[in-house]
């Protein structure tokens, strides 16, 4: 009785284990990501360093270093942002209605197309608001220029609408008077 305890101790302790042993032979096996990609999963978004068989290791933006159990990776819902070959990206930008359109593609379009890494460089509108509009600069470039492109681009993006006279919607406060039609 004591070895059969044991044994279901045991086997309950290594569960998280086996289960993580799993999830590395199944990462390895079927390849969703591989070192050098840039992944979300478990929370998490970074660059793969090293796919380990109880573990996946990532290298976030920010110098983090995040070590994610496979079994819950391999369970779970995995975001390759490399795998095509190409990161995507878009930066949205919220404006006062009081601009035209084509007089803002005019202006954000060319800042896009300024750096030559970002490959498919394009403008649009994202959303219609009570008193603005939000345009999407998007574009396309390699994975491991994805952070520098970006950067670049929302800094060029403030110079120009700054340089242009752009501006965010102001705030607005509506009052409704309601009467209830008695008069003195």
């Amino acid at each position: 009785a004591i070895l059969g305890a044991a044994g279901l101790a045991i086997g309950l302790a290594l569960q998280g284990s086996l289960g993580n042993f799993a999830g590395g032979v199944l990462i390895l096996m079927f390849h969703p990501y591989k070192v050098g990609d840039v992944i979300e999963a478990q929370g998490q978004t970074g660059t793969v360093k090293e796919i380990q068989i109880f573990n996946t290791i990532l290298s976030t933006a920010d110098g983090r270093t995040v070590i994610l159990p496979n079994g819950a990776v391999s369970n779970g819902t995995i975001i390759n942002h490399t795998m095509a070959g190409a990161l995507s990206f878009a930066i949205p930008i919220e404006l006062d209605n009081s601009f035209a359109t084509e007089q803002v593609r005019r202006m954000l379009l060319p800042v896009a197309q300024a750096d030559k890494r970002n490959t498919n460089p394009g403008v649009g509108i994202a959303k219609l608001g009570p008193g603005s509009t939000t345009f999407v600069v998007t574009g396309t470039t390699k994975p491991e220029d994805g952070a520098a492109v970006q950067g670049a681009l929302l800094e060029n993006l403030k110079i120009a609408l700054a340089a242009n006279d752009f501006h965010g919607p102001q705030a607005h406060t509506y009052v409704h008077n309601v009467s209830n039609g008695v008069t003195a």
